[in-house]
């Protein structure tokens, strides 16, 4: 399976009543609620055909659709810096006060 298909789950009888924010929690727990909620924004999330949103309930039987999963991206580090600092400024980084 690519990170490009499409991944469908149905809702076992041990997850009867949970919201589907807790379901993605227990079954897919790499997936963040920021994921989910973006997905319920963008209508990419479904549970039997229908946009669904992370605080709805979820029943025995039903079909959620989960999107492709997202690319992990690098830790964006801010960039060191090329100027040198001045005297003044690495004296104060240095006070303890």
């Amino acid at each position: 399976m690519s990170g490009t298909d499409v991944r469908q789950f149905r809702v076992g009888a041990d997850d009867d009543g949970i919201r589907l924010d807790r379901w993605f929690k227990r079954h897919l727990p790499d997936t963040s609620f920021n994921i989910v909620s973006r997905w319920a924004r963008t209508g990419q999330l479904r549970v039997d055909g229908a946009r669904a949103d992370p605080g709805d309930r979820v029943a025995t039987g039903q079909m959620i659709r989960v999107p492709p999963a997202e690319p992990v991206k690098a830790s964006a580090a801010k960039p060191k810096s090329d100027r040198p600092r001045s005297a003044t400024t690495r004296s104060r980084s240095r006070a303890r006060w």
